[in-house]
């Protein structure tokens, strides 16, 4: 790959392989380098599908690296491990981004993470929905920016049906579910 490029895939459901990255479960597509991989047609054209349910043959959607950017894809199905690493393993069913990966114009929806982040654990997320996904904290999103998204319908167990800790500008939170905070909670 070129660093700084950018990788255009085309319409269709990809739900087979994938690569274990940074000591985490398995991802159908881990983005280790500054690189946009972007959809033709978008996230109603085109799907990553993970596996579940959480344990170890469970596989995540979408690791994003540092400088990376995902943009038009839905993101469904995508699982973490049970146990292991708190951050690492167990969080952030459908993406898991490092500091500076970022995913756009996605709908993330019906993941989940067995502790943090159902739908996305760190990371930006810009212009995306995150529905119905579902962790012990943050069942949207963990520690994430969001901007100009939707969030709804998503569950935690603990803190924050929406999103738990991050930050949260110009976006919809509706009908959350959790224990403490549904819509959001720091």
């Amino acid at each position: 790959n070129i660093p700084g490029g950018v990788v255009a895939v085309d319409d269709g459901i990809y739900d087979v392989g994938g690569v274990a990255w940074n000591g985490g479960p398995t991802n159908r597509i881990a983005i280790t380098s500054v690189l946009d991989v972007v959809s033709l047609n978008g996230p109603a054209s085109t799907w990553i599908i993970g596996q579940g349910p959480c344990g170890d043959a469970a596989v995540r959607c979408a690791y994003v690296g540092t400088g990376a950017r995902l943009i038009g894809f839905t993101l469904t199905n995508g699982h973490t491990r049970a146990a292991g690493d708190v951050d690492l393993d167990q969080s952030g069913g459908g993406a898991w981004c490092e500091p500076g990966g970022t995913v756009e114009n996605a709908v993330i929806r019906d993941n989940e993470a067995a502790q943090f982040g159902g739908g996305i654990k760190h990371g930006t997320v810009r212009n995306s929905t995150l529905q119905a996904n579902r962790a012990g904290q943050g069942g949207g999103a963990s520690d994430a920016a969001l901007a100009q998204c939707v969030l709804s319908n998503n569950l935690a167990t603990g803190n924050g049906g929406g999103a738990n800790g991050g930050t949260i500008e110009n976006t919809l939170v509706v009908d959350n579910q959790a224990e403490y905070g549904g819509g959001a909670s720091e």
